[in-house]
């Protein structure tokens, strides 16, 4: 699984490309969209509650199923406006519940409780998926503070950075071309 931060950075890029507004003046959405990003990682609570942190990661809320799910609370909640505006903020949130399934399936995972990677076609398979080729690393979260740990974590964290961060910039870039366009000159 991607850190929280790498997750965050796609809620961010996909800010960026939804949005028409800087975030400074748009922080109540930014922070739906990191929430929306990270939901499926609030599968550790339950662990973290019985003492087994790891236990339900990567079940079910890695699935296609809770992306659905997500699409129709979103559909649902925003019954009172435009037909429009309610299908795509039903999208948006779908796709970043997807771009936290994208990341985790790109993740190296070693066989453990749940398989291998994800459960992507869950409620239709209970097959789990990995990327044949991965790009990011497993956050360790046995013995934090050991030396390996660490050394595997801040790796995992700066493939994150180069990989995500040149993507929100590119993202960011395309907001501020698109709303200067908009403009009346």
């Amino acid at each position: 699984m991607c850190t929280p931060i790498g997750h965050s950075l796609a809620a961010l890029g996909l800010f960026y490309v939804t949005g028409s507004k800087p975030v400074k003046e748009d922080t109540r959405r930014l922070g739906w969209f990191i929430l929306l990003a990270n939901l499926p990682d609030f599968d550790f609570i339950p662990g973290i509650l019985i003492g087994d942190p790891g236990r339900f990661h990567h079940g079910i809320s890695h699935s296609i199923g809770l992306a659905l799910i997500i699409f129709m609370l979103a559909w649902w909640w925003n019954r009172p406006k435009l037909a429009n505006s309610r299908l795509a903020t039903a999208f948006i949130a779908f796709a970043l519940v997807g771009s936290h399934l994208l990341l985790d399936w790109l993740t190296w995972d070693p066989p453990g409780y749940n398989g291998q990677g994800i459960p992507f076609l869950w409620p239709w398979s209970d097959v789990y998926y990995l990327a044949p080729q991965t790009i990011f690393l497993r956050v360790e979260r046995q013995d934090l503070l050991s030396a390996e740990t660490l050394t595997n974590n801040l790796t995992g964290l700066a493939i994150e950075l180069a990989v995500l961060v040149p993507l929100v910039l590119l993202a960011r870039w395309w907001m501020l071309r698109r709303i200067n366009k908009s403009q009346p000159l």
